[in-house]
């Protein structure tokens, strides 16, 4: 399979060339930007289920439709 541009190797090598890549992903500005972003997500996720919060005002509007 060819999807990446690269030639299939044996599982055990092709397994191991593509750990290491994501470790140094993670490690780089890219993983730095993807861990900003999770937090971001995060912070939002909470922020909705605060009182007033969006995904709380969205649940207590599908119960009302719903009785």
């Amino acid at each position: 399979m060819l999807r990446n541009g690269r030639v299939p190797k044996g599982m055990r090598e092709a397994v191991g060339e593509e750990f290491r890549q994501i470790i140094d992903v993670c490690r780089g500005e890219q993983g730095e930007e993807l861990r900003r972003n999770a937090k971001e997500v995060q912070q939002k996720f909470e922020k909705a289920w605060e009182d007033g919060g969006e995904a709380q005002r969205e649940l207590n509007a599908l119960l009302k439709r719903c009785v």
